[in-house]
């Protein structure tokens, strides 16, 4: 007689028993033993762990939370009405992820709110042995929430800046989500002495000084990268002056001046058309309140206004030529500041916003 090695494996008690091919009543009576051995070990194993887990139970317990669900400042300030439907900041999906979707953009939440309270266990006579017969303390105390929502953009603008212009600072507003209104005043002044501008060294004195008026515009709402146009209010000047006994060259000729002096003034056009852009390169804090940026931009100066006096003495050299040697210098003054018709901008700045 042939016998069948293939084996039936019961779980969680095992128990192997041979098939044999001799007869089908034969086999049938052995997958039937078989079953009958693992369905009473399965339930004598969950027998068993049932006895097990009740002999490791204890008695029922209470037990309590606390919830402080004034998590930012809109919560404070509503008395949390609108806690489980309203959608204004990035609070919201915390407690209505939802209304997210409602959001404009994406807010960020930052600040330092302080919650002090006062949490104490009162037993009485239902309280177990174990708390013991004290009140526990204070179970909170002073709590600090980090809660305050950052806009996408806060309107108006203070800072300070440097750069070609001069030393100055800036105000601007905001007023809609891509356009706002920027004015500046800038100054700084320096002197040289023995500066060259042409045939002639002056004692030389230059005063920068500008107010710039711009309409901003902002491609994106939520970054502060701007274009600004606008104008430019020009004061800037260059004074000079060649006087005592020095030498001095008019047409090629040296002459020397015993007594007066020859002044030399140089000015730009008053109104100016600027263009220029401008934004943050980065934020100081999480609120985006104080930033470093800068701007970059030209403005068109124009023709410059040149004028070159003799004042006082006079020398033998110069004779009845004075005047027309005078003009023929200033003549080659002017083609020189005619050069520079445009005046760069490039600033750095430090702003805080609000």
């Amino acid at each position: 007689m042939a016998t069948d090695h293939r084996s039936l494996i019961t779980y969680p008690m095992l128990s192997v028993s041979p098939v044999c091919s001799c007869s089908e009543n034969q086999k049938t009576k052995a997958l039937t033993q078989s079953y009958i051995t693992m369905k009473n070990g399965t339930i004598l194993t969950a027998l068993s762990l049932a006895l097990a887990g009740g002999a490791f139970t204890l008695p029922s317990a209470l037990a309590g939370d606390l919830a402080l669900y004034e998590i930012a400042t809109p919560d404070a300030g509503l008395a949390s009405a609108d806690y489980a439907a309203g959608a204004q900041d990035a609070s919201t999906r915390f407690k209505n992820p939802a209304g997210m979707s409602l959001l404009p953009e994406t807010p960020v939440e930052a600040g330092a709110p302080l919650i002090c309270s006062s949490v104490k266990l009162s037993p009485d006579a239902s309280t177990g042995p174990l708390p013991g017969a004290g009140n526990g303390g204070n179970a909170i105390g002073a709590l600090p929430v980090e809660s305050a929502p950052r806009p996408l953009y806060r309107p108006w603008t203070l800072g300070v800046e440097a750069g070609t212009t001069g030393v100055g600072g800036f105000v601007s507003w905001r007023f809609i989500d891509h356009w706002g209104a920027r004015a500046g005043f800038d100054y700084f002044q320096f002197s040289e002495n023995n500066l060259q501008i042409k045939d002639i060294n002056y004692d030389a004195k230059v005063r920068l000084m500008s107010e710039p008026l711009t309409l901003d515009f902002y491609p994106w709402k939520k970054h502060s990268f701007h274009i600004s146009a606008g104008v430019l209010f020009n004061q800037n000047e260059l004074t000079g002056t060649a006087d005592d006994t020095r030498v001095i060259t008019i047409g090629h000729r040296p002459i020397q001046i015993f007594q007066g002096t020859l002044d030399l003034k140089v000015q730009q056009q008053l109104v100016n058309p600027y263009l220029g852009i401008g934004g943050n390169f980065f934020y100081f804090d999480h609120a985006h309140r104080w930033a470093m940026g800068g701007e970059l931009g030209v403005a068109y100066t124009g023709d410059p206004k040149v004028s070159l006096t003799w004042a006082g003495g006079r020398s033998g050299r110069i004779g009845s030529l004075t005047d027309s040697e005078v003009r023929n210098e200033q003549g080659k003054i002017q083609d020189y500041a005619d050069q520079f018709r445009w005046w760069p901008v490039l600033k750095l700045n430090v702003s805080y916003s609000f």
